[in-house]
């Protein structure tokens, strides 16, 4: 088995181990486990099943993550995203009569474009369309988003209804662990301690079960049943222009929401520059578009790549084994839900920062001299966090870019499908 792992994945080639492998495989687990309990209780303002929903996020991170992993080589794993679920919420309260059987039926629909733009081979030409600038905007705008969500998800910082942010009132303890954690990953990155991101977690961790800041919740207990939300998708609502509207927008949310936070991941590490990227890239994104539609058969939102990925990363993470062996923690998880939510928003939250940290530090790639480059860059860097989408910035920076393109005549640098993506993120604005 270990001669097996070590040919199929590359681990030579990749300078990598299967310990290193699995260290940074439950680094991104342990980062992004929160879904499994926060996707229930976001769909549930639909009227979802909870309990159901809790079994469908972790099959379809299963088998999304599994797929990535096999089919693409790559350390990252997919599970149901954050801002998809919000917009899956905010569509069927915003659309009266659409109800969330329908919702997932444009769910398994969104799912099947994937899956046909990859055997079109499109794919190809929307990597070749996006300008290099407006890919770094996209990395330093996730950095900063998710350094964000680690200061919100310690209520250091809070939305205000007249300002985009306010210093939060949290409590003193959980805080003085979230800064403990962040010095200890710092301290062992700067001493090039192998597994760092996890060191921290598990220490703050146990810290917080010993003064109490977090209990302990049992070990494990048998899976909820999935038949609330199994094969209930509805397209009968879908055939009409709005329906096909809310098609649209979810394929565009998904599509760039995958793209954008994969190429911005894989860039830490040597990939990108590896003569198979775009076959696996393409691999990769057929896995997000099963396990999409797999989300419409099961009951959930549609699947992205995660931002904690750059955690696993950070710990070591090259190849597919990271992303295999994080789909079998999410079916593990089904039996051991008690034991995960021991672990505290504190130990959580510190890996945001350091994660943030890096990903900002392209700032310095950005074309300073070349206005037309720096003003969607920036303000793709700057939408991403204040409106909590990688596809609202990335639509911003790819209509700049083109218009500050046209009036200045660097029309070389505007190719055909980059505009066709400047039309269709026009009309995804207008249907939002």
């Amino acid at each position: 088995m270990r001669n097996f792992l070590q040919t199929y994945f590359k681990l030579k080639e990749n300078r990598t181990s299967i310990r290193v492998e699995f260290i940074a495989a439950l680094t991104t687990f342990v980062t992004m486990v929160y879904i499994i309990f926060v996707n229930p209780e976001i769909l549930a303002q639909t009227g979802m099943n909870t309990n159901s929903v809790f079994v469908a996020t972790c099959l379809v991170a299963a088998v999304g993550s599994f797929l990535v992993g096999i089919l693409a080589n790559y350390p990252i794993a997919l599970a149901p995203g954050m801002g998809l679920n919000a917009y899956f919420v905010y569509i069927i309260a915003r659309h009266a009569g659409f109800d969330w059987q329908a919702a997932l039926g444009a769910i398994f629909l969104t799912g099947l474009l994937f899956i046909l733009l990859v055997a079109l081979k499109l794919h190809r030409k929307i990597i070749a369309a996006i300008p290099h600038t407006l890919i770094i905007g996209i990395i330093i705008g996730m950095g900063l988003l998710i350094a964000l969500v680690g200061l919100q998800n310690m209520q250091l910082i809070i939305h205000q209804p007249h300002a985009w942010f306010k210093f939060g009132s949290p409590q003193l303890l959980p805080v003085l662990l979230f800064l403990f954690g962040v010095i200890i990953i710092f301290v062992l990155y700067h001493f090039k301690v192998l597994g760092g991101i996890l060191i921290s977690i598990l220490l703050v961790t146990a810290i917080s079960l010993l003064l109490g800041v977090s209990k302990f919740h049992g070990i494990m207990s048998l899976p909820p049943t999935l038949k609330p939300t199994l094969f209930v998708f509805d397209f009968h609502k879908l055939f009409n222009l709005t329906g096909l509207g809310i098609i649209c927008a979810f394929f565009i949310a998904g599509l760039f929401d995958f793209s954008g936070v994969s190429m911005g991941i894989l860039k830490q590490t040597n990939i990108p520059q590896q003569r198979d990227y775009q076959p696996r890239f393409a691999k990769a994104l057929l896995s997000d578009g099963i396990a999409t539609l797999l989300c419409g058969c099961f009951g959930s939102s549609g699947t992205t790549a995660y931002l904690e990925n750059s955690a696993g990363i950070h710990a070591g993470g090259r190849t597919g084994l990271t992303a295999v062996i994080i789909s079998i923690l999410f079916l593990l998880v089904l039996f051991f839900a008690p034991l995960t939510k021991t672990i505290p928003i504190c130990a959580t939250a510190p890996p945001l920062i350091f994660i943030g940290y890096h990903m900002v530090k392209h700032f310095r790639e950005i074309n300073w001299p070349d206005l037309t480059d720096v003003i969607p860059t920036l303000a793709i860097a700057a939408i991403i966090p204040f409106a909590g989408s990688v596809a609202d910035g990335a639509g911003v920076g790819f209509i700049a870019y083109i218009i500050l393109k046209l009036i200045t005549k660097k029309t070389k640098a505007i190719n055909p499908t980059l505009i066709v993506f400047g039309i269709i993120f026009v009309i995804y604005f207008m249907g939002t």
